[in-house]
């Protein structure tokens, strides 16, 4: 099966029941167990009440709804996305945050996809735009985009990483690091089946954006291909197995 074929041959449309089942029975199940005292159960119908005599206390604790990531890793055009948007705003609303505020704050805050066809990619944002704008009329002027990734590969020469290494300084490069930039070949192939094998990608991206690479033409090129490649791995890093 080759790159170009994979999204005709395994799109599947997810039923919207679904959908809410599973949303709400992770995030909505997430922030009961959290928040007991919520009433977002009276509004999931497809949530399944935990037993009365469930003490289960292993389970990530949640304090503020900005705490909240949720990521589809096969995000297709959103459907996912677009109903936890819908739950994520009855949580938002719940804890007594302005109406105004809410979709800005959920689509920075709480929304991940990621996609390797990019027509699918850009149905999930818009999608996601459209709900957010639904509820704030003027969401337009905002400069909140939804956070999408489409994945796309990204190689490199090995005389085009030395110079980039020996340019940045080596320290910066640890062998997780190189063996990471060069998980991405065939990224559109393989998708969010990569695991990057660096763990603190966020870091490490944060220290490569404030390198100057400014008058190096051809390390400037090299620089940029890092740095999508990072950000594609720092989305990745959110899937949790």
């Amino acid at each position: 099966m080759t790159p170009e074929n994979i999204p005709a041959a395994t799109q599947l449309f997810t039923p919207h029941w679904i959908v809410r089942y599973l949303v709400e029975n992770s995030l909505g199940r997430l922030w009961l167990l959290n928040h007991p005292e919520s009433k977002l159960a009276d509004r999931m119908e497809y949530y399944i009440k935990p037993a009365e005599d469930n003490d289960d206390t292993d389970y990530l604790k949640v304090e503020s709804p900005k705490d909240l990531k949720i990521c589809d890793p096969a995000c297709g055009s959103g459907h996912m996305l677009t109903y936890a948007f819908d739950l994520l705003y009855a949580i938002y609303e719940e804890q007594g945050y302005g109406a105004a505020d809410i979709p800005s704050l959920i689509l920075t805050h709480n929304l991940y996809g990621i996609e390797i066809d990019e027509r699918a990619g850009e149905l999930a944002a818009f999608a996601l735009t459209m709900k957010a704008r639904d509820r704030h009329r003027r969401f337009f002027n905002t400069d909140v985009r939804p956070n999408i990734c489409v994945l796309e590969p990204i190689s490199f020469d090995d005389d085009e990483l030395d110079e980039y290494m020996d340019f940045i300084g080596r320290d910066l490069f640890t062998a997780d690091l190189e063996i990471t930039l060069r998980q991405f070949d065939e990224a559109d192939n393989f998708g969010s089946l990569i695991r990057p094998e660096l763990k603190d990608v966020a870091e490490v991206l944060e220290q490569l954006h404030a390198a100057d690479v400014s008058g190096q033409l051809f390390l400037s090129q090299t620089h940029q291909k890092v740095l999508k490649l990072l950000k594609q791995a720092d989305y990745l890093s959110l899937i949790i197995i």
